[in-house]
């Protein structure tokens, strides 16, 4: 306690030692309240900092998808038979940004994903159509894909948001040449 009758927290260090025979014991007593809170502060930054990480991520994710969005619609502005193309990967695309919203709204619920087993070659090639549309004009797609190279645990939306960020930082790059 202070003089004045106040608690606070504090690190007490003893040290015994024998002087003239007798036993002494020393104690150092030292005030940690201030240290305590900074600590505190710290933790409230990085919990922050965190939450800035996932953020930015999720808005690098959600840009990725408007960006698809985007592109697809022009390209079924222009018509022609490729028009009801561009339409079903904007629908597509729609629906992959609704099961993003959905992982952030259950984000605080801390709710789990669900991996299941998938081929990686299957769900590769079923996502080929939206993986060129993402990729427009500005490159070609080509895919080495090793047909009986096993599965692997994953959840399908995650797999999904992998494939079309690497096409996304692939094509972005690509634009910068």
């Amino acid at each position: 306690r202070r003089a004045n009758g106040g608690s606070f927290r504090a690190d007490v260090s003893l040290s015994a030692a024998e002087l003239d025979g007798e036993a002494h014991i020393t104690a150092i007593v030292r005030d940690v309240t201030a240290q305590r809170e900074l600590e505190r502060q710290l933790l409230r930054a990085q919990k922050l900092e965190a939450v800035g990480r996932v953020t930015a991520s999720v808005a690098h994710d959600f840009n990725n998808l408007l960006s698809a969005i985007r592109l697809s619609a022009y390209l079924a502005r222009s018509g022609g038979p490729e028009a009801l193309v561009e339409l079903d990967a904007i629908t597509a695309t729609v629906d992959r940004a609704e099961h993003l919203v959905r992982q952030l709204l259950a984000y605080p619920a801390r709710t789990r994903r669900r991996p299941q087993i998938v081929d990686p070659v299957a769900e590769v090639t079923a996502r080929r159509p939206l993986l060129e549309t993402l990729l427009s004009t500005r490159g070609r797609l080509e895919l080495e894909l090793s047909v009986g190279a096993g599965v692997f645990s994953i959840d399908p939306g995650d797999l999904e948001q992998i494939l079309v960020n690497l096409l996304m930082n692939a094509r972005d790059a690509l634009s910068q040449d």
